[in-house]
């Protein structure tokens, strides 16, 4: 199998044509016999000659040194710059976001753009994930989950990134303006709500007086919101956007009572430049 030594060796012949000229350039001490040496344990393991003498000293590529050689070039080219950004831990890369529906649309398009404006050499992917799943996280499926995450493990880091706002909402044929209904007087028709065992479904029900008699379940705020919209029933979501949801034929009243911190949340045990430059674009939050 072909070794780093001596392709470092051809391409140092390669680049300065000279089998003296490659040794005075190595990044450490090597003798001319020491790169000659390199050079041909790479003839022997690939059975063919790589350069040809020119002249007195100097060496030439031959077509499969040629060839070789454009394909090691980019990477001994770029390994110091590569070398100086993981020293420094400025490396970029990909960035793997895992987010609910609202926090990819009303939270993430703004922080991907100064983080975008930040790091250009950062690709960052996102996916939507119903709800937040921290053993993805652990697993390293993914580098930052961004959610509203109030129980986490001692082994996460976090920071809060927005603050949603609960939100009562209602069909507007059967709600017209005015102030907002009281609930009880809602429970006629059922509550559309996040699926059973979820967290989310928890804290709506939590926050009625009692349970109402009929539940529609829908996997997202604007799944919920759609149901609604269709005079399915009403329901309470949060909501990042200061002026609430608005979609035709919904109706939406501010509920006080009820606030939930939307946090970003990684693997605290990871030294991990992408991550810290992603809380670098963030606007200031305190730690939540």
């Amino acid at each position: 199998m072909i070794t780093l030594n001596p392709l470092e060796g051809f391409y140092m012949v390669a680049v300065h044509r000279s089998y003296a000229r490659a040794a005075r350039n190595f990044r450490y001490p090597i003798s001319q016999p020491g790169v000659h040496q390199q050079v041909k344990k790479l003839e022997t393991e690939l059975e063919v000659k790589l350069f040809e003498r020119v002249g007195r000293g100097e060496m030439a590529l031959t077509a499969a040194g040629r060839y070789l050689f454009d394909f090691i070039q980019p990477f001994f080219e770029q390994l110091p710059a590569v070398t100086r950004a993981i020293a420094t831990n400025r490396f970029g890369g990909e960035l793997r976001i895992e987010a609910g529906n609202m926090a990819i649309r009303q939270v993430l398009p703004a922080w991907v753009r100064r983080m975008r404006a930040r790091r250009e050499d950062v690709s960052i992917s996102l996916a939507e994930h119903p709800f937040p799943d921290l053993e993805r996280l652990r697993s390293g499926a993914c580098d930052l989950l961004v959610d509203y995450l109030p129980d986490r493990p001692p082994w996460c880091g976090s920071r809060e990134v927005a603050r949603a706002m609960a939100w009562l909402v209602a069909p507007a044929d059967m709600h017209p303006d005015g102030p907002a209904p009281a609930l009880e007087s809602l429970f006629e028709t059922p509550l559309v709500a996040y699926p059973a065992e979820t967290l989310h479904r928890r804290l709506q029900l939590d926050a009625l007086p009692r349970a109402p008699e009929q539940v529609v379940s829908a996997s997202s705020a604007d799944a919920i919101l759609a149901f609604v919209a269709a005079g399915l029933g009403f329901s309470l979501i949060p909501w990042v956007e200061p002026e609430g949801p608005r979609l035709a034929g919904v109706r939406a009243w501010s509920f006080p009572q009820a606030t939930f911190p939307i946090s970003a949340v990684w693997r605290a045990d990871l030294d991990s430049p992408l991550i810290e430059m992603a809380l670098e674009a963030l606007p200031d939050c305190p730690p939540s």
